[in-house]
């Protein structure tokens, strides 16, 4: 992963550090990213239909570690947090 951010920029965004991964080791469509000891590993999912089938056909279980690290990484009024208001997932304060 290292190798990889030193090759962009220093502002970005860790999505475009994962797209760069998976081109750079011709990964497919889902695998695993294992981030061990600095995080916990994820299942990168880049295909298209499969991505809604996890998350809006059938809202698979998320990890724990998404309501710690989700509400202090958007604002108020983004689509994200009011869609998590919207099923109360967070406060509204």
């Amino acid at each position: 992963m290292g190798e990889i951010m030193a090759l962009l920029p220093k502002d970005t965004h860790y999505q475009w550090v994962v797209i760069a991964i998976a081109h750079r080791y011709n990964m497919p469509r889902v695998f695993y990213l294992d981030l061990w000891p600095v995080s916990w590993g994820q299942v990168i999912v880049s295909d298209p239909d499969l991505a809604m089938h996890v998350t809006g056909t059938k809202n698979f279980p998320k990890h724990e570690a998404e309501k710690w690290e989700i509400p202090g990484r958007v604002w108020p009024n983004h689509v994200l947090t009011e869609a998590r208001i919207s099923v109360g997932l967070l406060s509204t304060q």
